[in-house]
C-alpha cells in the first residue's frame, strides 16, 4: 500500500499536475503511462547519481561546504573590525597630510616671494599635486621697469635665474630640519650687484636660522662681507665670531 485509500485521490491530482496529464488510477491506458513517467524518472535520477554521486554523498558534501563556510565567515568578521579601523586611520591620515601638504606649499610660496621681494622682484610658485610639479612665476624689476610674468626660467638671464633658484631653495630650506647647509658657487653668473644682494640673504638666513650651521664657498670676491656683518647686529642671536672665513692661498704660477 502506497498510501491510503482515501488520499489516493488528492495523491492522483497532485501526480498529474507533475506530469503535466490527468491520472485516472482506474483507466489501464492512464495507469501505464504513469508507470512510464516512473520509469523515465528512476532512470533519470541514477544518470544524476553517477553524474554527482549518491544522495547520501551530497548531503555530505553539502555539510562540509557548510561547515567550511561557517568558519570563514567567522574569519571574516574576526577581520572586518580591524580591517575597517585600519581603513578608517589610512583615511583620517591622508586627510592630514593634504592638509599639511597644502600648508607647507603655501607657506614656501609665501617664503619663495619675501626673498624675491627682498631684492626687489616678486615671485609665487605653484604646486601641480596631479603631475608632481611645480612652476616658479617670478616678475624681475629694473629700475622703475617691471617685467610681466615669466613661467618660462629659461628666458632669464643666468644672474636672474640664480637668484630665483636660490630664493626657492631657501624657501625650501625652511620646511627641511637639518643640523648644517652647504652651497657651492652660489653666486655664479651673477653681476657684483646681484652678488652682494645674494651674500646678504644668505647671510641674514643664517643668523635667522642659527640652529643650523651653514657653509658657503665661492671663488668670487667676498669683501662684501664686512659691511654686512654691521647689518647682522640687529640680530639678538649674532655675536662677535658668527661668521668665520676661511681663505684659500691664491694658487702660484709655475
Amino acid at each position: 500500500e502506497i498510501c491510503p485509500q482515501d488520499e489516493l485521490p488528492n495523491v492522483c491530482k497532485i501526480t498529474g499536475e507533475f506530469f503535466e496529464t490527468e491520472i485516472d488510477i482506474y483507466n489501464e491506458s492512464s495507469v501505464q503511462q504513469l508507470e512510464k513517467h516512473w520509469k523515465k524518472l528512476r532512470a533519470d535520477l541514477k544518470n544524476k547519481e553517477l553524474e554527482t554521486g549518491a544522495l547520501e554523498m551530497l548531503e555530505y558534501d553539502y555539510a562540509r561546504a557548510q561547515a567550511d563556510f561557517d568558519r570563514q565567515e567567522k574569519m571574516y568578521l574576526e577581520i572586518l573590525e580591524p580591517f575597517q579601523a585600519i581603513d578608517n586611520s589610512l583615511s583620517e591620515r591622508w586627510s592630514k597630510f593634504e592638509s599639511i601638504r597644502k600648508s607647507v606649499q603655501k607657506e614656501i610660496s609665501f617664503e619663495f616671494g619675501g626673498y624675491m621681494g627682498k631684492r626687489g622682484h616678486s615671485g609665487q610658485i605653484k604646486f601641480d599635486n596631479a603631475k608632481e610639479s611645480l612652476k616658479m612665476i617670478v616678475r624681475m624689476h629694473a629700475g622703475n621697469t617691471r617685467s610681466g610674468k615669466i613661467n618660462d626660467m629659461k628666458s632669464l638671464s643666468g644672474g636672474e635665474r640664480s637668484l630665483s633658484t636660490l630664493a626657492f631653495v631657501l624657501a625650501l630650506g625652511k620646511q627641511c630640519e637639518s643640523p648644517f647647509r652647504a652651497s657651492d658657487e652660489f653666486d655664479v653668473f651673477m653681476d657684483p650687484v646681484n652678488r652682494k644682494v645674494t651674500l646678504r640673504t644668505l647671510l641674514h638666513f643664517s643668523v635667522e636660522n642659527h640652529t643650523t650651521q651653514t657653509i658657503l664657498l665661492t671663488p668670487q670676491d667676498i669683501s662684501a662681507v664686512d659691511e654686512i656683518k654691521e647689518e647682522l647686529e640687529q640680530y639678538s642671536q649674532y655675536y662677535d665670531g658668527f661668521i668665520r672665513l676661511i681663505r684659500m692661498p691664491s694658487v702660484q704660477q709655475p
